[in-house]
């Protein structure tokens, strides 16, 4: 299954690095999606996403479902509850919003 995860907020978190590393030891492909800008790429995303061994697509600022669905992603985790929105709007694609709660770590695959 490919799971993608956004990064600010999201991926960001230890505990979601977590849940991503877990994911992808259990054989689950497993990317970063995020809206920052290609062109001012940050230390802090491309860092994470070296120790987990993981892709990161930039969106330039676009909503992300676009790219999500290029990528032929399945489930995506985010703190932005308008992308979830957006994501379910005009996807198949489950997205999952990362809140301070527990509850969003459900196992959905």
């Amino acid at each position: 299954m490919k799971i993608s995860f956004d990064f600010d907020g999201t991926l960001s978190q230890d505990r979601v690095q977590r849940l991503a590393d877990k994911l992808i030891h259990d054989g689950h492909d497993v990317i970063v999606v995020t809206s920052r800008h290609s062109k001012h790429k940050n230390p802090d995303v491309e860092g994470i996403a070296d120790e987990l061994g993981v892709e990161v697509f930039y969106t330039d600022g676009q909503d992300k479902y676009r790219t999500l669905v290029g990528q032929n992603v399945e489930i995506h985790y985010d703190d932005d509850p308008v992308e979830i929105e957006l994501i379910e709007q005009h996807t198949h694609i489950i997205g999952i919003l990362v809140s301070g709660e527990i509850e969003w770590r459900k196992d959905v695959y």
